[in-house]
């Protein structure tokens, strides 16, 4: 079943409702990292804050239950991806098309980009960190 959630179409096939709580203010699509809370991965990231684990798929405030997608195909007219190509997770749980190269960040690939504006959400949970 596909839903239009604050813009983006969502695949709620793939979508885990659970009683996990937002740690903070989570925007619509934000990828998040999950201790127990969701939370913003940090900026740049840190070994604290990655693998990221899903996307929100609504806004939640600080303490709220918030609905998260593990995997599936989102869309968001924001995004500049590159078809065809690997989207990445960058700094504050956002969506880009290139990896961050700052030493010492980590790299998280976070799935394929169908469109410029639509991602095939499929998260690894192995990232990589830039030499320094």
């Amino acid at each position: 079943m596909t839903r239009m959630v604050g813009g983006a179409f969502l695949d709620l096939d793939r979508v885990v409702y659970g009683d996990l709580r937002a740690g903070e203010l989570v925007n619509n699509l934000q990828v998040l990292y999950l201790d127990g809370t969701f939370w913003r991965p940090s900026s740049p990231q840190t070994t604290a804050t990655v693998p990221a684990r899903g996307m929100a798929i609504q806004s939640a405030a600080s303490g709220a239950i918030v609905e998260v997608m593990t995997y599936g195909i989102a869309s968001n007219s924001a995004w500049a991806l590159a078809s065809g190509l690997v989207a990445f997770l960058g700094s504050g749980g956002n969506v880009i098309a290139s990896a961050p190269t700052g030493s010492g960040n980590w790299v998280q690939r976070l799935g394929v980009a169908l469109y410029v504006n639509v991602i095939d959400f499929r998260p690894e949970i192995r990232p990589v960190q830039v030499g320094e």
